[in-house]
């Protein structure tokens, strides 16, 4: 029963199942975002994803640490989207694994370090 009893404190001190490992990385959101940020973030990106080149928002990472980025349509002869392209929507997630913010492909585990980008903790 003491050991029990013990197990439960040290889970406790410790946040239960929020805890994370030592050396784990955790879900973040950027802190200031900034253009140069911003570009290195869509550079990294498009290199995660296997494009030439990959559009995100202003304000990316800043309210959710996940995004899903969809692959534009291939053109007909036409100029109209033909609708061929079927593939889901990849899953980036970036991350702060001790001092560093990365970019995570969620589907391949591919990681792209990132040095103009500040993160932090989503909070609670």
């Amino acid at each position: 029963m003491t050991i029990l009893l013990r197990a439960l404190l040290v889970l406790l001190a410790t946040g239960g199942c929020a805890a994370r490992p030592d050396g784990a990385a955790a879900p973040a959101l950027r802190t200031e975002p900034t253009a140069a940020g911003l570009a290195e973030l869509e550079a990294a990106a498009a290199r995660l994803v296997g494009a030439t080149r990959v559009d995100l928002a202003a304000d990316v990472f800043t309210v959710d640490a996940e995004v899903a980025v969809e692959r534009r349509r291939p053109r007909s002869l036409s100029g109209g989207e033909d609708g061929l392209d079927r593939s889901a929507p990849a899953r980036l997630r970036l991350e702060r694994l001790g001092a560093t913010c990365r970019l995570l492909h969620a589907g391949t585990g591919e990681v792209v370090a990132l040095t103009a980008v500040a993160c932090g903790p989503v909070p609670d």
